[in-house]
């Protein structure tokens, strides 16, 4: 029991996850109350957290592996005071706990592990109520070593050299090949020496510092994160010798289109020459063999050989051709330089097709030279009349008209545009005449002519003539307004469009005096109103046809009392 002025008791030895009927009594001297209370089970205020994503593997080594994985969507209501990782090989059921210590990181490296053995992983997160649920499994976490290249073969020899070249193995493991393994023996030997010291990524080497007439053979084993793969079958023997042979000429793929060079830049032809004996290398322009000049310059080493234009021009475009030749014979390789090409010539002064109140569309023609490369785009350049700095309406037109929006109505604008290709901008093309940011229409006139046909007691019809002016834009819209004599507002009687040149307003009152007026509408909206009219007064008026009626009355009367003089030319 708990005194009246604490109102709070802890209930203490329950068991979690039993339900327990919790009551309250009040107690005086007279007695106890009826008792309050809900059945409640006692529990933590908050949950085990959700289940962990799935944990990835990666940075796989011989001996260990890291894990990454996203914390579970729900903490429970209490942060996450630990991760629990765990693992199991392939072949076991029982899943074996990682970390000793706590894990809030949501990154791990798992040490230990078996080279060659298949793990999988997962992850339960903790709080304060206890561990939920565990990850699914990872995905095997294994590599293996690369699978064994095929025997290397020999490219070249000299007298202290043999050059190899292999294709990759057709497994990998399961992870990138970063270097190769290249070892050799004299034939008959048992020993196998390293040839590299250092990564070897490509699929070519020169094994050097062999013995001049000694049969040896080479092999080959590539490397990857899980280890050393197994070893190639060894080449044939072969002894380090010079290898008599033609001249050879390669060059990059490029050279093999034609070069399209800029005007005033520098262009260079490089090829690789090989043969024994050594080659010597010429270069021709067409049939004329070319030597050092004030722009071209020619460098030949002992395995290559280069032509350097600078500052090249048209007289530079033509056929280029390189031979090498020695004892044994000759090679030769032809190469195309374009007539360079320079920035295009400047566009005209573009056309203005359209001009609206906030855009212009404008037209242009191509510049007559392009430069000897096309033209990729146009820049369109605005500023308005009086104004010294030009700004850039848009770099991005592939073709030669444009619309140049968001201008300011009233405001006079000049327009240029450059051209683009691959070597850079034109100069700006000439500018335009001034326009004026409007719409290519003005208001209609007054309407003209408006006049009270005739009236009843709550309407009047009215009729009038075009405005002699539209405004350059067809007139959709007769705007009609009406007040009383003695009032200010006018009030618009039509609610929907009036083409034609008649309307009554109705809904008048009757004996009230009204003036009328009415306004042209087109595409540039609502022109001035035409004068109103006089006062006139909302009552039935005798209409056209009882005043027909009379005529017709009187023409009989007429009738009746008319005669024609006697014959004989006698009257009375």
């Amino acid at each position: 029991s708990t005194d009246a002025a604490t109102l709070e008791l802890k209930v203490t030895k329950l068991v979690e996850g039993k339900e327990y009927d919790i009551r309250v009594f009040a107690e005086n001297e007279i007695g106890s109350s009826d008792p309050a209370g809900l059945p409640k089970p006692a529990k933590n205020p908050y949950d085990v957290p959700g289940r962990p994503e799935t944990p990835e593997v990666s940075e796989i080594t011989p001996d260990s592996a890291t894990l990454k994985w996203e914390a579970p969507t729900s903490d429970g209501g209490s942060p996450i005071t630990n991760y629990v990782i765990e693992m199991r090989t392939r072949k076991d059921l029982k899943w074996k706990k990682v970390n000793k210590d706590n894990i809030t990181d949501t990154e791990f490296t798992v040490p230990g592990l078996k080279e060659g053995e298949e793990y999988e992983f997962r992850i339960t997160a903790e709080n304060k109520a206890g561990a939920g649920q565990p990850s699914k499994p990872s995905s095997s976490a294994k590599y293996d070593k690369p699978g064994k290249p095929d025997a290397p073969e020999i490219t070249t020899t000299t007298e202290k050299s043999v050059s190899l070249s292999w294709k990759p193995p057709s497994e990998d493991g399961g992870a990138e090949i970063f270097n190769y393994v290249i070892e050799y023996r004299v034939d008959g030997g048992f020993k196998w020496v390293k040839a590299n010291k250092d990564t070897v990524a490509e699929t070519q080497y020169t094994v050097k510092s062999l013995k001049k007439d000694t049969n040896y053979e080479f092999r080959v084993s590539a490397e990857n994160k899980a280890g050393v793969g197994p070893a190639s079958d060894p080449t044939s023997p072969v002894k380090p010798k010079e290898i008599i042979g033609p001249p050879e000429i390669t060059y990059d793929d490029k050279l093999k289109k034609a070069q399209n060079v800029k005007s005033g830049s520098t262009t260079v032809l490089e090829v690789n020459v090989k043969g024994l004996p050594q080659p010597k290398v010429y270069w021709y322009i067409g049939e004329d063999m070319l030597d050092a000049s004030s722009n071209a310059s020619i460098e030949t080493k002992d395995d290559f050989s280069s032509l350097t234009m600078k500052d090249i021009q048209s007289q530079n475009s033509g056929v280029y051709s390189v031979v090498a030749e020695n004892s044994v014979g000759k090679a030769t390789a032809e190469f195309t330089v374009n007539n360079p090409y320079e920035e295009p010539g400047k566009p005209d002064a573009p056309e203005v097709l359209e001009v609206m109140e906030t855009s212009v569309n404008l037209k242009w023609t191509p510049p007559k030279k392009d430069g000897g490369s096309p033209i990729t785009n146009y820049i369109v350049e605005y500023r308005t009349k009086g104004d010294i700095k030009w700004k850039t309406a848009t770099r991005e037109v592939k073709t030669t008209e444009f619309t140049v929006e968001k201008l300011v109505e009233g405001n006079e604008y000049v327009f240029r545009v450059v051209a683009l290709n691959k070597v850079g901008e034109s100069e700006p093309g000439a500018p335009s005449q001034p326009i004026l940011a409007k719409n290519p229409w003005d208001l209609p006139g007054k309407p003209r002519s408006l006049e009270i046909v005739t009236t009843t007691d709550t309407s009047v019809l009215l009729t009038w003539k075009s405005p002699t002016n539209d405004g350059g834009a067809e007139i959709f819209n007769y705007v009609i307004q009406y007040k009383l004599q003695d009032g200010f507002k006018w009030i618009n009687s039509n609610k929907s469009h009036v083409p034609v040149t008649e309307f009554t307003v109705k809904g008048l009152q009757k004996d009230s005096e009204y003036e009328f007026r009415v306004a042209a509408e087109n595409k540039a909206g609502v022109g001035p109103a035409c004068d109103p009219t006089m006062p006139v007064k909302a009552k039935e008026k005798i209409g056209t046809h009882f005043c027909d009626l009379i005529e017709e009355i009187l023409n009989f009367v007429g009738y009746i009392f008319s005669w024609h003089s006697p014959r004989g030319g006698r009257g009375s």
